[in-house]
C-alpha cells in the first residue's frame, strides 16, 4: 500500500511543481495575465511539491531496499 502511495505521489508532484513555478514566472512578467493565485503562492506550491516529490522518491527507495534485504535474508536461510 505504501509503495502505491509513493508511486502516485511521484507521478503527481512534478505536475503540481511545474504548475506552481509556471504561475510564479507568469506573475513576474512585465504585464502579467490574470492568474488564479499570486506569484508567492505559486512559488510556495512549487517548493512544497518539490519537497514532496523528493520525499516520495526516498520512500520508494526505502521500500525497494527493504524488499531486497528481505529477499537476501530469505535466500541465506
Amino acid at each position: 500500500m505504501k509503495v502505491l502511495l509513493f508511486a502516485i505521489g511521484t507521478a503527481v508532484m512534478p505536475i503540481l511543481m511545474v504548475f506552481g513555478f509556471g504561475i510564479y514566472i507568469a506573475a513576474n512578467q512585465p504585464a502579467p495575465p490574470p492568474l488564479i493565485m499570486s506569484g508567492g503562492a505559486g512559488m510556495t506550491l512549487g517548493l512544497v511539491s518539490l519537497a514532496g516529490f523528493l520525499a516520495c522518491i526516498v520512500g520508494l527507495h526505502r521500500a525497494y531496499m527493504a524488499r531486497q534485504r528481505a529477499r537476501l535474508e530469505a535466500a541465506e536461510d
